[in-house]
């Protein structure tokens, strides 16, 4: 009895769940796909939200990629918070000037800025939830890794140091 009630309810979950295109996070329906042509092979290594390891100096960090425009622009905003050796890595397509604020950011934050080299040219220390002012490197930069706001400093995180990258794009 217990099995008939277990496949009843694994087909129902089965038969009246939403399908996701996970490109447009759009509900699909499932008894009306429309025929998928051949998929195009991608340009991006990794997928938005997926996790790599970044080493500064020695210090590991678990961090989630953010690549393109859209998830370059939202960042680690509207989190209350980030485990400890968590962050964000931004990659931009060369080297340049970018400038980040912390508009709708609710916790500090240490923003550090890595050449092509993969070297830390520039930290800025604990940037201010909610602000809108405007944070740059005086230095160019391909990459920026964002960590909770004073770790840099507890970790010994300095300008000059080499960064690793284990896992993700070039």
């Amino acid at each position: 009895m217990k099995r008939i009630i277990l496949l009843t309810a694994i087909a129902f979950l089965m038969f009246s769940c939403e399908k996701v295109d996970v490109n447009t996070e759009e509900a699909v329906d499932s008894k009306n796909e429309p025929e998928v042509a051949e998929e195009q092979p991608s340009t991006t290594v990794m997928t938005p939200g997926t996790v790599a390891t970044i080493v500064v100096g020695d210090v590991p960090f678990s961090v989630e990629i953010a690549e393109s425009d859209v998830e370059r622009a939202k960042g680690l905003m509207n989190r209350e918070s980030l485990p400890i050796n968590n962050g964000m890595w931004f990659i931009f397509p060369a080297m340049g000037d970018e400038q980040f604020w912390m508009k709708n950011t609710l916790i500090p934050l240490d923003i550090i800025f890595i050449d092509d080299n993969m070297k830390v040219v520039h930290i800025a220390e604990n940037a201010k939830p909610e602000s809108t002012e405007l944070i740059g490197s005086p230095s160019s930069f391909q990459y920026v890794l964002e960590i909770n706001g004073g770790l840099s400093e507890v970790k010994g995180i300095e300008v000059g140091d080499v960064v690793e990258k284990r896992v993700g794009p070039k």
